[in-house]
């Protein structure tokens, strides 16, 4: 399983409860303050990772958000047993990121529309890297998506998610 350093951490519960309260009082109708006490996090170090302003804090909690479940920047190749723990483990440390990602992705929103994109992004680069058609493609995809609501414990993707 993947460790995180005391950095990532942080970083986490930030993400996370900026996430939880769009999710739980609505669209930017949370204070840094809410961040703050939710995440354990002094609002010193919320200004230091990601501004203080809302709406650049959460364009920062969902480019991360992207960034996990899509690899949006490419930056790591993985194989989808790998891709799958990493998911599943970080799922763990933001347990409110899938929750924001399955309500949000429908919206006719900002952020309904950029989820949207990420996602054809993810499929057209599984395509490309796993040497895959669309179809096997966003069967992979949905088997991420029920493993993430089923909360599948992230060494189990090994045993479920081999690609023939």
């Amino acid at each position: 399983m993947l460790e995180l350093s005391k950095k990532e951490q942080v970083y986490f519960k930030i993400c996370d409860s900026v996430l939880f309260y769009e999710l739980f009082k609505g669209h930017l109708n949370w204070s840094l303050s809410d961040i703050s006490k939710h995440s354990g996090v002094t609002r010193s170090l919320i200004y230091y990772y990601m501004g203080k302003e809302k709406e650049q804090i959460l364009q920062e909690a969902v480019r991360f958000m992207l960034e996990l479940f899509f690899n949006t920047n490419h930056e790591k190749s993985l194989g989808v047993e790998e891709r799958m723990v990493m998911v599943l483990t970080q799922t763990r440390q933001m347990p409110h990121i899938f929750l924001y990602y399955s309500s949000e992705r429908i919206k006719d929103s900002e952020y309904g529309k950029i989820i949207r994109d990420a996602e054809e992004g993810l499929f057209a680069y599984m395509e490309k890297e796993l040497h895959v058609d669309r179809k096997t493609v966003l069967k992979l995809f949905l088997m991420e998506l029920g493993a993430c609501a089923f909360q599948l414990e992230p060494e189990k993707a090994y045993e479920f998610f081999k690609l023939k």
